[in-house]
């Protein structure tokens, strides 16, 4: 990405997944904004927290061995299909 370290978009980015239903998104991007030091609402944390044990656990999600979120392969195939 063009921001790698950049914790707000990480924590936009958590709010978004959430809004679309794709909870295991949101708290991957959300535990990146936390990693940063980014103090994400304490409300939003108690919405993911709920979910948290039915998620992936943190290791599996942060070493790359799960697929990437339905939003992310189609942003990849519209890209792909815009360069075509």
């Amino acid at each position: 990405g063009l921001a790698p370290n950049f914790a707000l978009g990480y924590n936009n980015l958590a709010n978004i997944y959430y809004a679309m239903g794709d909870i295991e998104g949101a708290i991957e991007n959300c535990d990146k904004a936390l990693d940063m030091g980014f103090e994400v609402h304490p409300e939003f944390l108690k919405l993911l927290d709920r979910h948290r044990g039915k998620a992936k656990k943190p290791a599996a999600r942060k070493s790359g061995a799960d697929k990437p979120s339905t939003a992310n392969k189609t942003y990849r195939k519209r890209k792909a299909d815009k360069s075509a």
